[in-house]
């Protein structure tokens, strides 16, 4: 299992907003670290997506999509947004963890603005398209974990009304 944290840095303190897991058949699980709730968006092997709580009655099928193996291209999994000034309510601190990557957004640069973070997953056929994603965005940072296939993206941007 490979794992990549999600952090935030927030003008005095770092907070973990979330993290990815990926097993070794394929599944994928992203993971919102919002505290109190115990949410997760995946992708698995044979291509079902869904969204789910454990503690509530909730599941949300998301489509059925090609198997992890045969996948090529870029799909988008999710969205979530927040601003520099939500992070102690509604995320931990962040405590130093084992993991195979770390994607670490810069939450300064947003100043007071609420910013979006959008993950995907991408094969080499799909970076332009991933590249070419939120490009009239303001803010962008674009983070690349290359160590699985298919790789896994995340990009934050500025919150546009």
């Amino acid at each position: 299992m490979k794992k990549i944290e999600i952090i935030a840095i927030g003008n005095n303190k770092i907070y973990s907003v979330g993290y990815i897991k990926i097993y070794k058949r394929g599944d994928i699980y992203h993971i919102h670290k919002i505290v109190g709730s115990d949410i997760h968006t995946s992708i698995h092997e044979d291509g079902t997506c869904h969204w789910k709580f454990r503690t509530i009655d909730f599941y949300h099928k998301l489509g059925k999509r090609v198997t992890i193996k045969d996948f090529k291209g870029l799909e988008f999994l999710g969205v979530n947004a927040f601003g520099i000034k939500s992070l102690p309510q509604i995320f931990s601190e962040y405590k130093i963890k084992k993991c195979n990557g770390i994607f670490a957004i810069d939450m300064r640069e947003y100043n007071d603005d609420t910013f979006n973070l959008a993950l995907f997953i991408v094969t080499k056929e799909g970076l332009s398209a991933l590249y070419d994603s939120y490009i009239d965005q303001k803010k962008r940072q674009l983070y690349l974990f290359t160590d699985n296939e298919p790789m896994i993206a995340l990009i934050a941007f500025e919150f546009t009304r």
